[in-house]
């Protein structure tokens, strides 16, 4: 095989799979014969690099190399193309975990309000260093991802539980507690309800009893 042919074959390997197997398939039938090369031709200059690279193999001027020989290059070629080619094309599309459970922080277990008025809602929440976001409680599932700061629930016991930029939770059902930022940077938050049409997904302690009331 000339040896020409062998650098077209690697460059036309790099391309896919399918053409890797057909091209060894190609070479691996061919006989190990010689093809001759003569002065002036731009073959002579790969048989030189070639006869440099593998000293002693029969590379000349006039003549070609092993099956061998020509199988090794060809295999260790395509790897450096290979692993160049994996390093150098980082993946287009990117997935990261972030949050999978069917129960709440506090160990509640997740019920989808049962109505044929379903609605989904998200907001953005940002909640100032040292200020909170007030007493108050979900009647529906709630989700929340934390995108800056660190965000500190606390309950009306007086227990707390943090969350830090890039993770994400189930809030508590019907549980009153409220949002803090106790650190230095503005604490921003995803908020996604899952609730029902002309509902509140978010209840305030007082409008909670005011409506019990009037009842």
């Amino acid at each position: 095989m000339l040896v020409h042919e062998v650098i077209s074959t690697v460059l036309m390997m790099a391309k896919s799979t399918d053409t890797v197997r057909s091209a060894m398939m190609k070479i691996m039938n061919r006989h190990s014969g010689t093809v001759p090369v003569f002065e002036g031709d731009n073959r002579l200059i790969e048989m030189v690099m070639l006869r440099n690279l593998f000293p002693g193999s029969n590379v000349n001027a006039h003549g070609g190399m092993t099956m061998r020989i020509v199988l090794s290059t060809l295999l260790m070629m395509v790897l450096v193309l290979t692993t160049v080619s994996v390093r150098a094309e980082p993946q287009d599309v990117t997935v990261t975990a972030v949050m999978k459970s069917s129960t709440t922080i506090s160990g509640q277990k997740i019920e989808y309000p049962k109505t044929d008025k379903a609605e989904m809602a998200s907001v953005l929440v940002e909640i100032q260093p040292g200020k909170e976001n007030g007493r108050h409680m979900h009647a529906v599932p709630t989700y929340v991802h934390v995108l800056e700061g660190t965000m500190t629930v606390e309950f009306e016991d007086g227990t707390r539980q943090t969350f830090k930029a890039g993770t994400g939770f189930l809030e508590v059902v019907n549980t009153v507690h409220r949002a803090k930022n106790l650190g230095d940077v503005p604490l921003k938050l995803l908020v996604v309800f899952v609730g029902e049409e002309g509902k509140p997904n978010l209840i305030r302690p007082e409008q909670h009893q005011t409506s019990n009331m009037t009842k």
